[in-house]
C-alpha cells in the first residue's frame, strides 16, 4: 500500500506545534511512534485502510478524553483529510474540531474564504481554540444540528468529522448530508471524513442479514482486518456494526 509518505509529512508540517496541556477530561499528549512499529494507515486515493510499519520514527500529538483518543497526526488522521483539502473553498463550516487539523490546514488554502467551526466541548474549544487561531478561522461551541438549522444558505462547503471509529461516517452519510443540505449556498457540497472510503464500501455492503462462512485471512472490506470470521467480505465486528450479521439479527430479535 501506498503511504503517501511526503504527502503526509508536508500536511503534518503545516500544522501548528501543540503544547502538552490540559483542560478538564482533555488533554493534548505526545506519543514517541518508533520505526517499524505496526500502525492503522490510509490511502485517500483508493478509499482503503491498512496497516504497515511506520517509515519513520516521529512523535505524535494525539486530544485524549481521559484515555480515550478522539484524534491525532498520525497518517491514518491527517491523510483523511488530504483529498478533502485538494477541494475546499469559499466559506466552510466543520463540525467536530478535534485537534483542528482539518480546519487549520482548510485555513490556508488560497481558495478558502473563511472557516467556522461547531464544536459541543468546550473544554476541546479551549484545548485547541487558542492554539489553530488564524484570521480566517473562528471556532464556535455549539450542537452541528441546531447550526444546520440556523446558518442557512451561508456555505460553500461542508465537512463533517464527529464521530469516534471508523464505521459511523459509513453508517451516518446519507443523514448528514441531508441534515447539512439547508446551510449550505447555491452549489455548495458536503463532505464527511474518511469519505472515500464510504463511498467505496456503500455499494459493496450486503442488503440482508449474512451467515459466517468461516476464517479468512482477507482484509474486512470496511477496516482491513484480516484472520477474522466472514460476513460477506466485512469482519464480525463490521458486519454487527452495519447490522447485517445474521447473529447480531438474533441477538436483536
Amino acid at each position: 500500500m501506498n503511504l503517501h509518505l511526503e504527502k503526509w509529512m508536508q500536511l503534518r508540517n503545516q500544522l501548528p506545534v501543540y503544547p502538552v496541556s490540559s483542560i478538564g477530561d482533555f488533554s493534548l499528549a505526545r506519543r514517541v511512534m518508533p520505526l517499524g512499529d505496526r500502525a492503522q494507515c490510509y490511502d485517500p486515493y483508493q478509499g482503503l485502510l491498512f496497516v504497515a510499519p511506520n517509515p519513520v520514527e516521529y512523535t505524535a500529538t494525539r486530544l485524549l478524553e481521559r484515555h480515550i483518543v478522539w484524534m491525532s497526526d498520525t497518517q491514518l488522521e491527517v491523510m483523511g483529510n488530504a483529498r478533502i483539502l485538494e477541494g475546499v473553498r469559499g466559506d466552510v463550516l466543520t463540525a467536530g474540531l478535534g485537534m483542528g487539523i482539518f480546519a487549520y490546514l482548510a485555513a490556508l488554502q488560497p481558495a478558502v474564504v473563511s472557516v467556522t467551526v461547531v464544536e459541543k466541548s468546550q473544554e476541546v474549544v479551549d484545548l485547541v481554540g487558542p492554539v489553530i487561531a488564524h484570521p480566517k478561522l473562528k471556532v464556535l461551541r455549539g450542537d452541528v444540528h441546531e447550526t444546520f438549522k440556523m446558518h442557512k444558505g451561508l456555505y460553500d462547503f461542508v465537512y463533517l468529522d464527529i464521530w469516534a471509529n471508523l464505521q459511523s461516517p459509513t453508517l451516518e452519510y446519507a443523514k448528514y448530508k441531508r441534515l447539512a443540505r439547508p446551510c449550505l449556498k447555491a452549489g455548495g457540497e458536503t463532505h464527511i471524513w474518511l469519505e472515500e472510503l464510504t463511498k467505496r464500501v456503500l455499494p459493496l455492503l450486503p442488503r440482508k442479514p449474512v451467515a459466517n462462512s468461516g476464517m479468512t485471512n482477507s482484509p474486512c472490506l470496511v477496516c482491513s482486518k484480516t484472520l477474522r470470521h466472514d460476513f460477506a467480505g466485512l469482519c464480525m465486528d463490521c458486519a454487527d456494526l452495519f447490522g447485517v450479521s445474521d447473529l447480531f439479527q438474533k441477538r436483536r430479535s
